[in-house]
């Protein structure tokens, strides 16, 4: 826990001088769609202590999910956002994740998406709610509605 404290530190030298923190964690097991425990346990921590507005990040080069703490967005890994076409599977799954900062509240969005050719397509349509659904089957702790917004359960 030394780097938790050494983060927590870092984090309350300079709150003060903005309106909205947002930390990016890259961490986490790769080719899973699940947090790993410490994973959840920074979530916690930092939103219990009131540190952070938002959490995004990546690594496992999956998607995994998102959950919303105590008003706290968090999105434990938004995948690849462009990667070399050789990604198939889990690994080509993508998406933008848009914030919205609003009276000291943030809130997310997520527009799913494929890589393939090279490029990103987000989805429509059935495909766009399979995904949407999916996501949601991972993240236990948010409600992901039909239109991407992520929301409390």
């Amino acid at each position: 826990m030394m780097f938790f404290s050494s983060l927590k530190l870092r984090i309350r030298r300079n709150i003060k001088d903005i309106n909205y923190m947002v930390v990016y964690f890259h961490w986490g097991g790769e080719k899973t769609n699940t947090p790993v425990e410490y994973q959840k346990q920074y979530v916690k921590k930092l939103v219990d202590e009131g540190l952070v507005d938002a959490i995004i990040a990546s690594h496992p080069h999956w998607l995994q999910g998102f959950e919303v703490y105590n008003g706290v967005p968090t999105a434990y890994s938004l995948s690849n956002f462009l990667f070399p076409d050789y990604v198939k599977g889990h690994a080509a799954e993508t998406g933008i994740y848009r914030m919205n900062f609003d009276n000291g509240k943030v809130t997310g969005n997520f527009e799913p998406g494929i890589i393939s050719g090279n490029q990103v397509h987000f989805l429509e349509d059935s495909a766009k709610t399979e995904q949407l659904n999916y996501l949601q089957s991972i993240s236990p702790n948010a409600t992901i509605h039909a239109n991407g917004d992520i929301t409390s359960k």
